[in-house]
């Protein structure tokens, strides 16, 4: 935005009678993307997942991200699919991974990563707390409006790596 661009806005926001609304809609801007992912991407994933015999658990969403999780009943207290927006020193965004909090043992973690090169050719790095993650992409207005809302990108990416974890998990005794 320019300088002149927010000189007006300012100056519009600026008298008294637009700055509660102004307020509101600042208080407001997150929540906005947990509404957007409700109605846009939520239902998606929620039959997505029914398909493949897992539960959907969406947390939260922002601008960057949106927050869920996969399970199944013989997972539950063991193991989850998760897809979270971390910030750490080396790597910001989205990422997907099987959390650390269930404790997958680093037999387990490398028997996934192994299925998962010999099956696609792909490996997953290890972090402190996550045995087994990738990166994947941090999301801004423009994909929220191209990907989420007037398209199924960004389901259709979160699709395919949710596969990509079940096909790495193949096998597997958890």
């Amino acid at each position: 935005m320019s300088t002149k661009n927010e000189e007006e806005i300012t100056e519009v926001l600026s008298k008294i009678e637009n700055l509660r609304a102004a307020k509101a809609i600042s208080q407001n801007y997150s929540a906005t993307f947990n509404a957007l992912a409700k109605k846009h991407f939520n239902p998606k994933m929620e039959e997505f997942a029914k398909e493949k015999g897992l539960e959907y658990y969406n947390e939260t969403s922002d601008e960057p991200f949106i927050k869920f999780y996969l399970t199944k009943s013989d997972w539950k207290g063991k193991f989850k699919i998760l897809f979270t927006n971390e910030e750490n020193k080396c790597e910001y965004g989205l990422f997907y991974n099987f959390p650390d909090e269930y404790s997958v043992s680093d037999e387990i973690s490398e028997k996934l990563n192994e299925n998962l090169r010999k099956k696609t050719g792909e490996s997953f790095k290890k972090a402190r707390f996550w045995p087994f993650y990738s990166q994947f992409s941090e999301l801004n207005l423009d994909a929220w409006e191209s990907d989420i809302i007037n398209s199924d990108k960004f389901f259709n990416d979160c699709k395919e790596k949710i596969e990509t974890l079940l096909t790495a998990m193949e096998g597997i005794d958890f």
